[in-house]
């Protein structure tokens, strides 16, 4: 029998371990898909208390240059 040549079982088992190992990959992908949009969630999160944050302190900083001008005006 020629070595080239394959039953239709042994290419179907063949196929069979292909596609259980094209599955587990994309498992594995998704996970990290998962994973990567839970991270950048809690960054986004994060990203806008920190502007909210800076707003606040630019206002603070605003309304303290005012009273400073004011105080220096008066002498």
């Amino acid at each position: 029998m020629n070595k080239e040549y394959q039953s239709p079982v042994e290419m179907w088992r063949e196929e069979k371990n292909k596609r259980q190992q094209a599955e587990g990959r994309v498992k594995e992908l998704d996970n990290s898909l998962s994973i990567a949009l839970e991270i950048n969630n809690n960054y986004q999160r994060e990203l806008k208390e920190v502007k909210e944050d800076n707003q606040k302190l630019a206002l603070q900083i605003n309304d303290l240059e005012k009273k400073v001008r004011r105080i220096r005006s008066e002498f």
